[in-house]
């Protein structure tokens, strides 16, 4: 937008709320400037036209980076924390197939879910028998009636939860498999995957999509 020139000024209330990384402002100073695009706080005073100013400017951006790095240790340090105690550290909308959340309320664990804890079985016996993700995928979604999409039924079969580890905790939750089962279907999906490689066709760029209005181009899948 600022190439584009559609504003000349932006405004925001303190400099840690615009920035928190020395680094991430001059690079995006540099581009404010090509543009003659200048900013301004409205509860701090900053001059960027003196050196007295830009050490100033220099300072707070330190600070600010500082105080974001400490956040960060101490969110990580928790969550290891919690990790460590089996405690769950995502709401239900992030376990996988086969999993629910369990327990107290002050101690939430990973538990299996006893309504699809005989899918999550199927699956893992499907992707050793057949050696195919995509042929998983369909008789799972066939068989019970799902609608997984490809990318979710991969994600699936790359987590580390179904032998029951999680971030370095080998006991973390019940598992499904063994650790020697997960090596061998990650050798599986390894094998499994596409290398896709953009090849430019004399139409390129130039065929349309009639319904989403997108550019067309070619690919080869290996």
């Amino acid at each position: 937008d600022s190439k584009k020139h559609k504003f000349n000024r932006i405004v925001f209330w303190r400099l840690d709320r615009w920035f928190r990384n020395i680094k991430d402002y001059y690079k995006v100073q540099e581009i404010l400037e090509d543009n003659k695009i200048d900013w301004e706080c409205s509860s701090e005073e900053y001059n960027t036209t003196t050196s007295n100013g830009r050490l100033h400017l220099n300072i707070k951006l330190s600070i600010a980076q500082t105080e974001s790095d400490q956040t960060s240790d101490r969110i990580k340090f928790n969550f290891a924390m919690m990790v460590q105690k089996r405690n769950i550290i995502v709401g239900q909308q992030g376990m996988p197939l086969g999993y629910k959340v369990g327990g107290e309320a002050k101690n939430k664990r990973m538990i299996k879910d006893e309504e699809t804890e005989h899918i999550a079985e199927d699956m893992w016996n499907s992707i050793q028998e057949t050696g195919s993700v995509r042929q998983t995928l369909i008789y799972i979604n066939q068989k019970y009636n799902l609608d997984i999409v490809y990318d979710s039924m991969r994600h699936y079969l790359m987590n580390e939860k179904y032998y029951g580890c999680y971030r370095g905790n080998t006991n973390y939750c019940p598992a499904y498999i063994s650790k020697e089962t997960f090596d061998k279907v990650q050798s599986i999906i390894r094998h499994n995957i596409k290398f896709n490689k953009r090849d430019e066709y004399i139409f390129s760029g130039l065929l349309v999509c009639p319904k989403c209005h997108h550019k067309l181009s070619g690919f080869t899948s290996k």
